[in-house]
Parts: structure tokens; C-alpha cells; sequence
């Protein structure tokens, strides 16, 4: 199978949602595989799909921000000094429940990545009666508000951090699966520590030589986030990229065609940036 990897430009929350919604649309008329890695043009508070819009006033440094709904479940994330990516893949309409197998292809590279930069990290594998953010059992799932202070098992946790989580939903004939990783504290989320905060100079010094020779073109990244920042975004997306290959025989070009950058650039956010969807539970 092939498909296409995306580092793309910093959006608003409605038009992030939007993007990985065509790009999941996309995934499951075409037969193809597409991985988005992607940043946020303001500070954004993005719900999980299954969570009531009244909760956010549980957690008031987020209360200024922004807000917008994720069609994937799990808990609250601010969106500030992270880096999100969608993973999109084909899927079959019968199918039901949680893709683990996707979620630990994603992780397990992951975590090589932040060990091979000297953090300690390691997939959680605490309790199992907890919901892996599984969109077909949301009552099992951690009642904190936020994703990050929630533990599910495959979470990628430094200690006692947790710095990345994942959850899926399938639509559209793909299954999409997003995530975010933690880089820096944020002034609207202060209890959570990022990777800087826990090991700095391993993050800034250590090298960043990546396990494959693939390099991604990146859109505005640059002006919006330092170098080590930008430079993890592109290893993100070259060890996902190297884990599809060698584990599922799954070959992803650099960047979008010209004709499905063209379609992208006219999506509209309209259904994500609607009450209709935003205050929908």
C-alpha cells in the first residue's frame, strides 16, 4: 500500500479538524495511507468527541482559549507547545472498536524516538480496566478533563509524565487516528510538565540523526516554533514513516500532490466551527 506524509503549516482548530477530515476521506476513497503532522496557529482547546462542552468550566487556565471538537474521543488537550499528528488509513465499514495494533506501531516508534534522545520514556501498562480513549467505551475511560493527566495503557510516559496519547474514530471508510505530544508547558495548562521541562539539555544536545535517510519538506514551522521543536516534528514523521514501512509494507511520498494540496486549501471549516458541533453534548 502507498500514500503520502504531510508536515503541513500551523492552521486554527476548526480548520485542523477539517484538514484530517478530508484527509481521512481521502484515505478511504483512495486506498491510500496519510500521515499529517501538524501544529496550532493560536492556543486551541480541543475536546475529545465524547465530552460535554460544560466540563471545560472544570478547568479554568483553558477557559480564554478557543475551542473546538474532535471527531476522536479521550480527554481535553490544550494545543499550544505540541506537536499533533493525524495517521489515516483505509478500513473496512464492519469493522468496530479500537485499532491496537495502530496505536502500538505509533507509540513503539515514538517512544525509540524520545529514547534515542535520552528520555526515559516507556508505553504506560498500568491498569486494565481502563479505556484505551476507546471511542466505543467512553464511560470507561479516565474522568479527568484533561487527556494528559488521564493514563491509558500504551500512553507514552516519561516517570510520572504522561508527554503522548492517542485516540481514534472511524468514519468515511478510514480509521483516523490522532495524537499529540508535549513539548513545553503552557500557561493555560500549568500542571502539565512537556519534554523541556523534564529533560532539557537531552532534548536540545543529544543527537538527532534519524534511523532512516527521509527528509520531509516542512511548511511555515519555522517561524512558529524553535529549532529542536521543528527538528522533533520531522523526526516524528520520518519514524512513523520508517515503522509503516518495515511493519506493514506501506510506502509514503514526501509531501501532497499539487491537485490534493489544491482541494485541501479550499475545505472549509464550516462543520467545526459551528456551535451545531462544537456544544453538540
Amino acid at each position: 500500500m502507498e500514500g503520502y506524509c504531510y508536515i503541513d503549516r500551523p492552521r486554527c482548530g476548526s480548520m485542523n479538524m477539517a484538514v484530517d477530515q478530508f484527509l481521512a476521506r481521502l484515505a478511504g476513497q483512495q486506498q491510500v495511507v496519510v500521515l499529517r503532522l501538524y501544529q496550532w496557529s493560536e492556543p486551541t482547546l480541543s475536546l475529545g468527541y465524547f465530552q460535554a462542552i460544560r466540563d471545560r468550566r472544570e478547568h479554568s487556565p483553558s477557559l480564554p482559549l478557543p475551542l473546538v471538537r474532535r471527531t476522536t474521543g479521550g480527554g481535553a488537550i490544550v494545543h499550544h507547545h505540541d506537536w499533533t499528528y493525524s495517521l489515516a488509513i483505509p478500513d473496512r465499514p464492519d469493522r468496530i472498536g479500537p485499532s491496537t495494533s495502530l496505536y502500538e506501531l505509533v507509540h513503539d516508534a515514538l517512544v525509540r524516538l524520545l529514547c534515542d534522545r535520552g528520555f526515559a520514556a516507556q508505553k504506560w501498562s498500568g491498569c486494565a480496566a481502563e479505556s484505551h480513549e476507546n471511542n466505543a467505551n467512553p464511560e470507561k475511560a479516565c474522568k479527568s478533563f484533561l487527556c494528559f493527566e488521564r493514563r491509558s495503557t500504551s500512553d507514552i510516559v516519561i516517570g510520572k509524565h504522561k508527554v503522548l496519547g492517542s485516540a481514534q474514530r472511524r468514519a468515511s471508510g478510514a480509521l483516523l487516528q490522532h495524537g499529540s505530544l508535549l513539548l513545553r508547558t503552557s500557561d493555560f495548562a500549568p500542571s502539565l510538565i512537556g519534554l523541556d521541562a523534564i529533560d532539557r539539555s537531552a532534548c536540545l544536545n543529544s543527537s538527532t540523526a534519524s534511523s532512516t535517510n527521509d527528509t520531509f519538506p516542512v511548511g511555515q514551522v519555522a517561524g512558529q516554533a524553535v529549532d529542536w521543536e521543528c527538528d522533533l516534528g520531522r523526526e516524528m514523521a520520518q519514524r512513523i514513516t520508517s515503522a509503516l514501512r518495515h511493519q506493514w509494507n506501506v510506502t509514503l511520498a514526501h509531501g501532497l500532490p499539487e491537485s490534493i494540496v489544491s482541494e485541501l486549501e479550499m475545505t472549509s471549516d464550516h462543520q467545526f466551527g459551528t456551535a451545531a458541533w462544537n456544544a453538540k453534548r
